[in-house]
């Protein structure tokens, strides 16, 4: 998976996971104040299935850079 954007505003950045943002999407979903709304909280393979289901989305539905 590439880290190049598809889109880029001045603060954000929109492009597909890579799975270097697992440890940090764990990190994230760990936090309950983040997840103070959902039903729980996933852990390291619930989030690493969620990547895995983004990245194919993103390409199926062709949301990838160049």
């Amino acid at each position: 998976m590439s880290k190049q954007y598809t889109f880029k505003s001045e603060r954000l950045g929109f492009r597909n996971w890579v799975g270097s943002d697992t440890s940090k999407m764990v990190e994230i979903n760990a936090d309950p104040k983040v997840m103070e709304h959902f039903p729980g909280i996933p852990d390291f393979e619930q989030t690493a299935a969620f990547i895995e289901r983004m990245q194919k989305q993103f390409l199926e539905k062709g949301f990838f850079c160049c």
